[in-house]
C-alpha cells in the first residue's frame, strides 16, 4: 500500500475550455471515480487494466479559496458539487490477489509477462496512466431520460505517465516521468494537499489524453495551445456516435472503403476507424484505405496521435504481435481548394467533415475540395453546430453544395430516409447537425 495519499484537481469545462456556471450550480452533482492503466508497449496504446493495483479514492479535504487553508474535514464527494472545480484524493494499494498471468514472475516484481511483448519491451518498466471518469450525475442541466447513456455527456480524462516503485515494504505512485531514475518514494510534502500549498520547485510532469474503447483503444492527445485543430470538438464525438452506428448497423458504408477524414483536427475520427479494421475488432468492418488531411501547419499533433496508436500503422514495428492490421493509414496535407493536394489523397468513398465551418470566405474552396475528392458514389457526413453564422451565411453554403451534391438533413424521427439511424442522441444533447451529402446524377465528377 502507497505510504501517502495523493491529491487531484480537476476542472469541469466545455468544448472550447470554458465552465458556464448554468452547467452544474445550484446544486448540480459529479461523482467522479478513478481506474489505474498501464502501458507495456514501446508507445502508448492500446493501454489495459493492471490486476498488481488497484485505486482507492475519497473526497478531497476541504480547500478554504478565501483563507488559502487546507480544513481538517472532507468534501461531500469526490468530484464536483456546485462548481466547476472539483477534487478528489487516491491511493495506489497492492491486489489482494495476484491472476494467473501474474504466477511465477517473481514476488515483488510487479512483471506481468504476456505473449504480446517482445523480450525488449518486457524488460522495461511499465508507464501508469490514471483515468478519471463520471460515476454519478445529480441535478445535471444536460440528464435527460431520453439518454440511453447519461455518463456519456462527460468526456473521461487520462493523466500520465505515472511510474510506480514497488520497494518490498512500500509502494510509492508518482506523476515524474524519468527514464533514467524512479522517483523517491518518500514524499517531501504533504501529496493530499492542492497544488496551492506545493513548493514551487515541486515537479509535476505529467500530460493529458482521451482513450475511446474499441477492442483495444485509441488515445489523443489535445493541444488546446494550437487552436482550432487541437481539440475535440463537439461535432467530432457527435461524428464518432455516428461512425459507432454506421459500423454496427451500416457496415457496408465503410467495409473495403477509401475514408478520408477531411481536416480531422486530432485526427480522432481517422484512428477510431482504423481500430474498427483490425482484425482483433468485434466490428464488421473490413479493412480498407484511410486517409487524414490537415493543414501542412496542423499535422504534426495528427502524426504524433498515429505514433501513440502505432499498433495501427501497418508495416511499422510492433510491439504488439497480437494485433495485425492491413488497413492503408496515412496523413495528407490538404489545403481547401488546391486541386493537387487532393489529387495525392485520392478519390474517396466516405468523407468525414466535422465543424468545418467556420469561416465563410472559405465557403468555395471547401465545395471545391468537396467535388475534387468524390467519385458519382461518393458520400459526404457532416457534423456542424451552430456558433456564429447568420443564417444567410448558413443557406449560401447549402447553396454551394446544391450545385454539385443532394443535401439531406439527416434526424433521428425521419423514417423516409435509411441514415436516420445513424443519428445519435448526442447531436440532439449537443445542438449538432448532421448533414449527407451524394452528388446530383447531372454533376459531373
Amino acid at each position: 500500500m502507497v505510504d501517502s495519499t495523493s491529491r487531484d484537481k480537476l476542472l469541469l469545462v466545455n468544448e472550447v475550455g470554458l465552465f458556464r456556471r448554468a452547467d452544474i450550480e445550484p446544486d448540480g452533482i459529479v461523482e467522479i471515480g478513478c481506474e489505474i492503466l498501464q502501458s507495456r508497449h514501446s508507445k502508448m496504446a492500446p493501454l489495459e487494466a493492471d490486476p498488481e493495483w488497484k485505486i482507492e479514492i475519497r473526497p478531497a479535504h476541504t480547500w478554504n479559496k478565501r483563507t488559502n487553508t487546507l480544513l481538517n474535514q472532507f468534501d461531500e464527494i469526490p468530484g464536483f458539487q456546485a462548481s466547476g472545480r472539483g477534487a478528489l484524493e487516491y491511493r495506489l494499494v497492492k491486489a489482494q490477489t495476484k491472476t494467473k498471468a501474474l504466477e511465477g514472475s517473481g514476488e515483488g516484481s510487479g512483471a506481468k509477462v504476456t505473449s504480446n511483448l517482445d523480450n525488449a519491451v518486457q524488460s522495461q518498466k511499465p508507464r501508469h496512466y490514471l483515468r478519471f471518469y463520471p460515476t454519478k450525475l445529480d441535478k445535471f442541466p444536460q440528464q435527460n431520460d431520453k439518454n440511453p447513456d447519461p455518463m456519456d455527456i462527460i468526456l473521461p480524462l487520462v493523466v500520465g505517465p505515472l511510474y510506480v516503485e514497488d520497494n518490498s515494504n512500500n509502494s510509492n505512485l508518482s506523476r515524474k516521468d524519468t527514464s533514467s531514475s524512479l522517483p523517491s518514494s518518500s514524499p517531501s510534502v504533504n501529496t493530499y494537499a492542492p497544488p496551492e500549498l506545493w513548493p514551487d520547485t515541486t515537479e509535476m510532469v505529467y500530460d493529458t489524453y482521451r482513450m475511446f474503447n474499441t477492442k483495444n483503444n485509441v488515445v489523443i492527445h489535445e493541444s488546446w495551445d494550437s487552436g482550432i485543430p487541437g481539440k475535440i470538438w463537439d461535432s467530432a464525438l457527435v461524428m464518432l456516435d455516428v461512425l459507432k452506428k454506421m459500423a454496427a448497423v451500416k457496415p457496408e458504408y465503410l467495409s473495403s472503403k477509401h475514408i478520408v477524414d477531411l481536416s480531422a483536427g486530432t485526427g480522432l475520427l481517422g484512428l477510431y476507424l482504423a481500430s474498427l479494421m483490425t482484425k482483433e475488432s468485434d466490428s464488421q468492418v473490413k479493412c480498407g484505405k484511410i486517409t487524414i488531411t490537415e493543414l501542412d501547419e496542423a499535422l504534426a499533433l495528427i502524426d504524433k496521435n498515429v505514433d501513440l496508436n502505432q499498433y495501427l500503422v501497418p508495416d511499422q514495428p510492433n510491439d504488439i504481435s497480437s494485433v495485425t492490421t492491413t488497413i492503408r493509414l496515412a496523413t495528407k496535407p490538404l489545403l481547401w481548394g488546391n486541386l493537387e493536394q487532393a489529387a495525392e489523397c485520392g478519390k474517396a468513398d466516405v468523407i468525414l467533415a466535422s465543424d468545418v465551418l467556420y469561416e465563410s470566405e472559405f465557403f468555395e474552396d471547401l465545395v471545391k475540395t468537396f467535388v475534387d475528392l468524390s467519385t458519382s458514389e461518393t458520400r459526404i457526413y457532416i457534423g456542424y453546430k451552430r456558433r456564429g453564422f447568420e443564417a444567410a451565411d448558413e443557406r449560401r453554403f447549402w447553396a454551394l453544395c446544391g450545385e454539385h451534391f443532394d443535401v439531406s438533413f439527416l434526424t433521428a424521427d425521419n423514417s423516409q430516409d435509411t441514415d436516420s439511424c445513424l443519428v445519435p442522441f448526442s447531436a440532439l444533447a449537443t445542438g449538432v447537425q448532421l448533414y449527407r451529402l451524394t452528388v446530383k446524377h447531372t454533376s459531373l465528377i
